[in-house]
């Protein structure tokens, strides 16, 4: 089964290490280790961010803690046979969110489409061909950060980087 320990390596580098970046003069466009203060504001490490209480030892432990709780347990990933595909699975709900990330699995698996994680789809999942189904996830989430970036053009400035994310990472 899966292990959540590279998938969080792996995206945390995808997403700039652990560092905290601000986009323009917005306080709601940081980031710290691909945390987003606007989506994950209750999360607990902007208090020592806020408080420039942050180094990296005090920090992992938080950053861990969310990706965990907040995506890897959400799409089951310690029940997923292959590594690379619960790892995909895992950045994709990160960079897209949970929910279509998972209707998009369920897509691909050609099952019932309704946003959980569960039982029957990590059956499906489980019995598919690692290769073909992560071909074709990759295509997946291109065509949707094609979609978010028609929707809000700010957007748009991510979708190099989301697009180098799903082709050249490592799972």
């Amino acid at each position: 089964m899966a292990d959540f320990n590279p998938a969080f390596t792996e995206t945390i580098a995808s997403s700039g290490g652990m560092k905290l970046v601000t986009i323009g003069r917005d306080k709601a466009e940081q980031t710290y280790a691909g945390i987003s203060r606007k989506n994950q504001g209750h999360w607990v490490g902007w208090a020592h961010i806020d408080a420039d209480d942050y180094h990296q030892e005090k920090m992992l432990p938080m950053v861990r803690g969310l990706y965990r709780g907040d995506f890897w347990n959400w799409i089951n990933g310690d029940h997923i046979r292959h590594q690379s595909i619960a790892s995909a699975i895992y950045d994709a709900a990160v960079t897209l969110g949970r929910i279509p990330a998972i209707i998009m699995v369920q897509k691909i698996l050609a099952i019932k489409q309704d946003g959980l994680m569960g039982v029957s789809t990590i059956s499906a999942l489980n019995k598919t061909d690692e290769s073909d189904f992560m071909r074709r996830l990759k295509i997946e989430r291109i065509k949707a950060y094609a979609i978010v970036c028609n929707a809000d053009a700010s957007k748009e400035k991510h979708l190099l980087g989301w697009i180098n994310r799903t082709v050249w990472t490592a799972f």
